[in-house]
C-alpha cells in the first residue's frame, strides 16, 4: 500500500429522504431546492421521500418505518435533515414546538444503518447537527456510514447555494465524498465511519502497543507472573515470560477485524493492521500529549494467545 492511505467511500444509495419542519415563512428556500432536485433525482433513478412530521412521535415513527423499509425492501437512503437544531435539545418540530433529542435520533439511525448494512448517509442542515456524534458509543454499531453536519449555526444562503449542487455531483460523479469536499466542506464537518475507526485504532496502538507504555505493560505482565509463581512456590523462565508478554502486546489483524465487525458491521475496509501500525508510529501518544487519563479498559490486541 502507498504511504498515503485512501479510505473507502463506496456506499449504496437509492433514496433521498428529506425531513423538513420549518415555519411557512422559511419554506421558500426548501421549495426552490426541491423544484430542481426532484427532477435531477428522477434522472439518476433515485427515489425521493419528503416528510414533514407534525410531532416528535410522528418523526420517530417514520424513522422506525424507514428501518423496516431498509430491512425488508432494500431502501438505502440519504437522510437530509431540513429543520432547526439546538445544541442541547436536538432538532425542532415546528408544528408541535417540540424537540427530538440527538440521542433518540441516534438510536433510530443506528437501527436504520444496521438494516442498510452500514450504508446510511446523513446530511444535516440543522444547526448543530454534528452534535449527533456526542451520542455515539464505541462497542456499538455505528449509527451511519457518513454524517455531514455543523457544530455551529447553518445559514440559509449556504443551504440554497450548496444543496442542489451537492446532490447533483454526488449522483452524477458517483462520489459522495468528492461532492462533500466540493460543496459542503467549507461549512459542514464530516464523520466518515471508516476513517473514525481507523483513527481510534491508530490512537490505541500508539498509546498501548508502542514505546514506553508497551514496555510498562510487558513489565507488569512479567511481575504478575512472578508474583503468582512466588505464591505457588515455583519459578519462571523470565525470557519465556517476556516473549509471551511481547506477543500479547503486539497488535494483529484480528484487532482490526473485531473492531470493524462491531462498528462497521463487518463492512470491508481499505486498511490493514500494518497501515494502523505505520500511522501510529508517526504520532505522539495521545494520552501523554494531552494529559488525558488513560482508559481503564483496553481493546483486545487480537493476539492468538488471548
Amino acid at each position: 500500500m502507498n504511504d498515503t492511505l485512501t479510505l473507502g467511500d463506496t456506499v449504496t444509495i437509492n433514496t433521498v429522504v428529506w425531513i423538513t419542519s420549518l415555519k411557512e415563512s422559511e419554506q421558500g428556500v426548501t421549495n426552490r431546492i426541491l423544484e430542481d432536485l426532484e427532477p435531477e433525482l428522477r434522472r439518476f433513478g433515485i427515489d425521493f421521500i419528503e416528510r414533514e412530521p407534525k410531532t416528535a412521535a410522528e418523526l420517530l415513527a417514520f424513522l422506525d418505518d424507514l428501518e423496516v423499509g431498509a430491512r425488508e425492501r432494500g431502501v438505502r437512503p440519504i437522510i437530509h435533515i431540513d429543520t432547526h437544531g439546538n445544541k442541547n435539545l436536538g432538532i425542532h418540530i415546528n408544528a408541535s414546538d417540540e424537540f427530538v433529542s440527538w440521542g433518540a435520533l441516534i438510536e433510530r439511525m443506528r437501527a436504520i444503518n444496521v438494516a442498510t448494512e452500514c450504508n446510511l448517509c446523513v446530511v444535516s442542515m440543522a444547526c448543530f447537527g454534528f452534535h449527533l456524534l456526542t451520542q455515539m458509543r464505541m462497542g456499538q454499531a455505528s449509527p451511519f456510514y457518513l454524517l455531514a453536519g455543523s457544530d455551529d449555526l447553518v445559514y440559509v444562503h449556504f443551504i440554497q447555494s450548496a444543496c442542489l449542487a451537492f446532490y447533483r455531483d454526488a449522483f452524477e460523479q458517483n462520489d459522495i465524498i468528492g461532492a462533500y469536499r466540493t460543496h459542503l466542506m467549507h461549512k459542514l464537518r464530516i464523520m466518515h465511519s471508516e476513517s473514525m475507526i481507523f483513527n481510534i485504532l491508530v490512537g490505541y496502538v500508539r498509546a498501548e502497543c508502542l514505546g514506553e507504555n508497551r514496555e510498562r505493560r510487558i513489565n507488569q505482565a512479567i511481575a504478575l507472573v512472578e508474583a503468582e509463581a512466588k505464591r505457588d512456590g515455583t519459578t519462571i523462565n523470565v525470557a519465556v515470560a517476556r516473549k509471551t508478554a511481547e506477543e500479547l502486546t503486539t497488535p494483529t489483524q484480528r484487532l482490526v477485524d473485531e473492531q470493524v465487525g462491531k462498528f462497521l458491521l463487518g463492512r470491508k475496509v481499505s486498511f490493514t493492521i500494518e497501515d494502523v501500525i505505520r500511522k501510529a508510529e508517526t504520532i505522539e501518544d495521545p494520552y501523554a500529549a494531552t494529559g488525558r487519563p488513560r482508559p481503564k479498559t483496553e481493546l483486545n490486541t487480537g493476539s492468538s494467545e488471548q
